[in-house]
């Protein structure tokens, strides 16, 4: 064993937290998102990658007030399950949520079984370099001879996904499942090792709401990150099941402005939306027309007519116009 390393502060080089959804998600680190069974664990992760494969990450609440985060790059989603196929479920839920099919990968599970291993993350790198790669429930996936109750194979497995993290600079939510042990603390419930908890660094946990069965909270319950938010989101799905974020205190309804801000937002795709699809679900919601116009000011777009179709399209930057 060779001698230790031991470094002073002022030698230690400081490293900014980056955050892929501010305060909730880093970004090039793994997230734990657990929560009991048909709570919404697999739509929210695919409703968050769907925004991330079009540049945009799911607005931030703050002080009860939703606002939207700066655009990104679009980066590619690698989606593994063994509940939810691709062909019937996930990718058009992915697709329903706004996502862009040509950057959603999976796995052919009837070729080969994807696990957790430093091998398997490679391939997957090498065949479709994915900026998040979504692994639902992580439990079905562990390397052959990895036991979920033996905490030393845990953390091995766990510590290498959080190098490969930062060595390929990617984005790993792990969905997770919790035991029927409701009276254990949150982070304490997840199958295995309770001490699993502790090796993450990062975990969220979505419920459904015990005062409205159909919005969902999604909470951090446990972050080691400086610059995490505790504070909760809420979670609701329209009439056409797709995915709004909202203050959870407002019983389940998003502010009018918000949700026209969400529903202009998931239909913009290459800086314009048709008017007429957008205009469908504003009045669905009931959304009065000076709310409108607030929220297209506050996403900075305005109503144009491109050869007989009127479309949405973002402001030019330098005139507003």
């Amino acid at each position: 064993m060779g001698r230790l390393t031991v470094r002073c502060g002022k030698n230690i080089p400081r490293r900014e937290v980056l955050w892929m959804w501010p305060g909730r998600i880093p970004k090039n680190k793994v997230t734990l998102i657990q929560g009991d069974g048909g709570e919404g664990k697999s739509s929210f992760s695919l409703f968050f990658g769907a925004g991330m494969s079009v540049g945009k990450a799911p607005p931030t609440l703050i002080d009860g007030a939703l606002m939207d985060c700066e655009s990104t790059d679009p980066i590619n989603v690698f989606y593994v399950s063994t509940e939810d196929e691709s062909e019937d479920t996930a990718l058009p839920r992915f697709l329903r949520f706004g996502g862009d099919e040509e950057r959603y990968f999976d796995n052919d599970e009837k070729e080969n079984h994807f696990e957790m291993t430093e091998e398997c993350l490679e391939e997957v790198y090498e065949a479709c370099h994915p900026g998040i790669i979504i692994i639902d429930p992580y439990q079905s996936f562990l390397p052959d001879g990895v036991h979920l109750g033996n905490l030393g194979e845990m953390r091995r497995v766990i510590a290498m996904m959080m190098r490969f993290a930062a060595r390929r600079e990617v984005t790993i939510l792990l969905i997770g499942h919790l035991n029927k042990n409701e009276g254990s603390k949150d982070i304490h419930r997840g199958y295995g090792s309770g001490d699993i908890a502790a090796a993450m660094r990062n975990i969220i946990k979505i419920e459904v709401d015990k005062k409205n069965s159909t919005k969902r909270t999604l909470r951090v319950i446990k972050s080691n990150l400086d610059g995490a938010c505790f504070e909760p989101v809420g979670i609701r799905q329209d009439e056409e099941n797709k995915i709004y974020l909202c203050d959870p205190r407002d019983n389940g309804n998003v502010h009018q402005i918000d949700l026209a801000v969400q529903i202009i937002q998931s239909k913009m795709k290459n800086d314009r939306a048709l008017a007429d699809e957008v205009d469908k679900l504003l009045d669905q919601a009931s959304i009065h027309p000076r709310t409108v116009g607030r929220a297209q000011n506050r996403v900075n777009v305005r109503r144009k007519t491109i050869k007989g179709v009127r479309y949405l399209v973002k402001k030019e930057p330098e005139t507003g116009k």
